[in-house]
């Protein structure tokens, strides 16, 4: 079985008490280390999709599996053991916390997930280093560029080593040439970690970088 499999999967929403269908059977393997970009108009469901995915909302129907388990009948807790152990997010917005510096938000989910201080500054430096911060370790996120905060918001996703990257627009506010920043981050976390990357994107240019680019249309996924 492929790294990550979705077979039929459903989701639809209550919208002025009419139920809308957002998706319609949806079906995607997934190798690992692949990466797939799904692209398409807005409000078709992409970020549910996404979210899905990352088990942060649960399809009507369907099955999630996930390094050959399925996902659709654990517990909340099991949920989120496996969001912590194999899937990183990446949003449009970088959400990095103003007060802290760039290694202490990089830093913070080792400490969430009970790293030892060591381990987690040591996994976050490296990262930072990898993505060209190694001089920005003590800065406030105000003091970064876009291009710059957004790799850092990839940095601290990868800091737990999840072998899926999930990412929403990443780029969607960053001007081509941050964004190009933003697009060569990823590729990099890709090649030197063998991450799995799912991205959801608008720029065409970033899409045609990765192995597969799939059509989220009608409610299913269209291979392009």
């Amino acid at each position: 079985m492929s790294f990550l499999v979705l077979q039929r999967i459903r989701k639809s929403f209550f919208y002025l008490n009419k139920r809308v269908e957002i998706l319609k059977g949806v079906n995607l393997s997934v190798e690992k280390g692949e990466k797939i970009a799904i692209v398409g108009p807005s409000g078709v469901g992409k970020t549910t999709l996404l979210h899905i995915i990352g088990t942060l909302e649960k399809p009507d129907s369907g099955e999630l599996f996930l390094n050959g388990k399925s996902l659709s009948l654990i517990s909340e807790s099991e949920l989120a053991e496996v969001r912590k152990r194999f899937i990183g997010f990446v949003f449009q917005m970088h959400y990095l916390l103003p007060e802290l510096n760039v290694l202490e938000n990089v830093v913070l989910p080792g400490k969430l997930a009970g790293l030892k201080d060591k381990e987690a500054g040591e996994r976050a430096r490296a990262l930072l280093e990898l993505f060209g911060l190694g001089e920005r370790l003590f800065y406030k996120p105000s003091h970064l560029s876009g291009g710059e905060r957004q790799r850092v918001a990839i940095a601290r996703a990868l800091l737990l080593d999840p072998p899926l990257l999930l990412a929403d627009e990443p780029t969607g506010n960053l001007d081509p040439q941050t964004a190009e920043e933003v697009i060569q981050a990823f590729l990099k976390a890709n090649k030197e970690a063998g991450t799995t990357l799912i991205l959801v994107t608008h720029n065409l240019d970033f899409a045609k970088k990765m192995d597969k680019i799939f059509l989220l249309k009608s409610g299913v996924l269209i291979k392009l």
